[in-house]
């Protein structure tokens, strides 16, 4: 598996740009909701609940999975010779 970068370099930095800016867009939102879910009375039960899991999930994978993602299609040669037993392609 190569690198992002080592294809095309114009194709790797609109990726990375777009994962970026879709990470921060959905941190923002889901901070935003987790926030109100605890201080809005008007929200009870189990909805409450809800919304604040699945902004919490969502946070989740913004935050950690999309980062890494980009770290993997970023450094993707250096990686494999450090875990050479890989699960992906």
């Amino acid at each position: 598996m190569r690198s992002l970068f080592d294809i095309n370099y114009n194709p790797g930095v609109i990726y990375v740009l777009v994962i970026t800016l879709l990470s921060i867009a959905g941190i923002a939102g889901n901070s935003a909701i987790i926030y109100v879910m605890k201080k809005e009375p008007q929200v009870k039960g189990h909805v409450r609940i809800l919304m604040s899991n699945m902004a919490l999930a969502d946070l989740c994978v913004t935050g950690i999975a999309n980062p890494m993602c980009i770290i993997g299609k970023c450094y993707a040669t250096e990686i494999k010779k450090v875990f050479p037993l890989r699960c992906w392609s």
